[in-house]
């Protein structure tokens, strides 16, 4: 739950302080200790993001 609050209100603000490398790091790490439902979730959320967030999340969830 907290994975998804901070994707949809706080991950914008997040990623303009920080490189894509570490977003990327940051996220990967992430991904695997969310729910199968929460992972679904995410990504059904990620079209709501801007391209450069969307990009990120596609390289963190297939792997770096």
């Amino acid at each position: 739950c907290a994975c998804l609050v901070f994707l949809e209100n706080e991950f914008a603000g997040f990623a303009e302080r920080h490189e894509d490398d570490k977003l990327v790091e940051i996220l990967a790490r992430t991904w695997p200790k969310m729910s199968a439902g929460g992972q679904a979730l995410a990504l059904a959320m990620a079209p709501a993001l801007p391209e450069r967030l969307r990009r990120l999340v596609a390289t963190a969830v297939a792997g770096g």
